[in-house]
């Protein structure tokens, strides 16, 4: 019921509903805090340990992105797993994922499709809408095969 009122009507029930409870404040707070620290804790995943080291397409050392690509309270678990895999995998190592078709949309994803291109050889991507049910997602979601190999610079993608 909350989340089909509009804004304004939102924050007036928000507000009678903290009033009438302290608890149920309360547990608002600590659910909101649950996002920040799960946002936090996703921004800063691609580098653990700090800032890590890569090489360039020439071998020279280059301080790495430190993505942290589910920044702005937008999380994406493929996302993740694609800063993951990258950072697992060694100097030209080649990686393949289906991911959803925000990789090649969202704006959410800027940081990770800039290390793809600059940094990686992004070899394929496809775009595919689930209609034959091959997932158990919604028929009409779009999703995408792609392959990366690591290190180099992307001058085209096979699509």
């Amino acid at each position: 019921m909350y989340r089909s009122n509009g804004k304004q009507d939102a924050i007036r029930k928000q507000s009678e509903a903290f009033g009438a409870s302290i608890e149920v404040e309360r547990r608002w707070l600590n659910y909101n805090a649950q996002f920040r620290a799960l946002s936090n804790w996703v921004k800063n995943s691609g580098a653990p340990y700090g800032d890590t080291i890569l090489l360039d397409g020439n071998g020279k050392e280059s301080q790495d992105l430190n993505i942290g690509v589910g920044g702005g309270g937008d999380i994406n678990l493929y996302k993740m797993f694609l800063e993951q895999a990258h950072a697992l995998l060694g100097n030209e190592g080649r990686m393949g994922f289906i991911v959803p078709s925000g990789i090649y949309s969202d704006h959410g994803t800027g940081t990770l499709r800039t290390l793809f291109l600059d940094r990686c050889r992004w070899e394929w991507l496809f775009g595919f809408e689930n209609r034959e049910g091959i997932f158990d997602i919604h028929r009409s979601f779009k999703f995408n095969p792609m392959i990366i190999q690591k290190g180099g610079v992307t001058d085209r993608i096979q699509t």
